[in-house]
């Protein structure tokens, strides 16, 4: 009977009593068979998630011991559900992990093939193709425990592993990558003027700003906010009102008294929300026209 590449079986090396983490372990692993997972000739993409154990800046490497294994069953809930990936709910378990039916008889959770379900996971750690049906539910069902995380260098003492989603992080790199280059190509189209408005839109001090320093900036925002900032130019009337209104506060035009901005004796609220609301008004247009042409004068 052929058993699973990435499934811990019982040809792992002895290990010690006293390296071995139990999570209400059983002895025998889940042996799955060519049927169960019923395997095709059509030849899928696999979609790959790792799952490693997590880092100690303590010891500098693995918080796993070396042949350390933990051993994960299926558990009930304080209700006394089974803690499963799409809740209790058998009828639609079976229809999105086919290769599991055996986890559901009668349209009811089967009580002795739950039970007598394990999973191992060593220090070494393992892969799960999220394309191959058993092993999506491997991965889904894991990620319900607090010894399962994202994060490597986790704060919670509970967590020993982590999981990384490469064909997740491949597309989030792609999109990253295309909203960088859209990012550079705005950038390059701003003028000089929008370029302080945006500096002040990000809170950065503006008046009397170099143009190394002002590139630099914005280039870093690009940098660890691309999508944020291509959102921004979208909006570029946006950027450059809270520009007008950053800078006239760091240059002293409008100040602050008892809680209320003022613009000499005109009243423009309590938050700079609120400035925005008010100069954008039709009213009070020309009073924006006036800190805009004080501000661009200033500089």
């Amino acid at each position: 009977m052929a058993r699973p590449k990435n499934l811990v079986s019982e040809e792992i090396e002895p290990v010690n009593k006293e390296n071995l983490l139990e999570i209400n372990s059983l002895t025998d692993l889940e042996i799955v068979t060519n049927d169960d997972l019923k395997f095709t000739n059509n030849v899928v993409p696999k979609k790959i998630v790792k799952i490693q154990p997590c880092y100690s800046d303590l010891f500098k490497g693995s918080i796993m011991f070396q042949n350390t294994k933990v051993i994960f069953k299926i558990l009930k809930d304080k209700s006394g559900n089974y803690v499963m990936p799409l809740g209790d709910n058998p009828q639609e378990f079976i229809k999105t992990y086919p290769s599991l039916q055996r986890f559901v008889l009668n349209n009811k959770w089967n009580d002795q093939e739950i039970n007598n379900f394990t999973y191992v996971i060593t220090n070494i750690g393992v892969e799960l193709d999220i394309n191959n049906n058993y092993d999506k539910f491997v991965f889904e069902w894991l990620k319900t425990f607090p010894e399962i995380g994202e994060e490597q260098r986790p704060i919670n003492h509970k967590q020993k592993f982590y999981y990384i989603n490469t064909e997740q992080n491949a597309i989030e790199n792609k999109t990253k990558y295309n909203y960088k280059k859209e990012a550079y190509i705005e950038f390059d189209k701003m003028s000089k003027e929008d370029k302080l408005f945006y500096n002040s839109y990000l809170g950065k001090p503006t008046i009397n700003i170099s143009n190394e320093v002002l590139d630099s900036n914005i280039i870093e925002f690009i940098e660890t906010n691309p999508e944020k900032f291509v959102s921004s130019i979208k909006s570029i009337d946006v950027v450059r009102d809270y520009g007008i209104v950053g800078m006239a506060l760091e240059k002293g035009l409008i100040k602050r008294e008892e809680g209320y901005y003022y613009y000499n004796e005109i009243k423009l609220g309590t938050e700079i929300k609120e400035i925005l609301s008010t100069i954008n008004k039709p009213q009070n247009l020309e009073l924006k026209i006036i800190l805009r042409e004080k501000i661009l004068n200033m500089l």
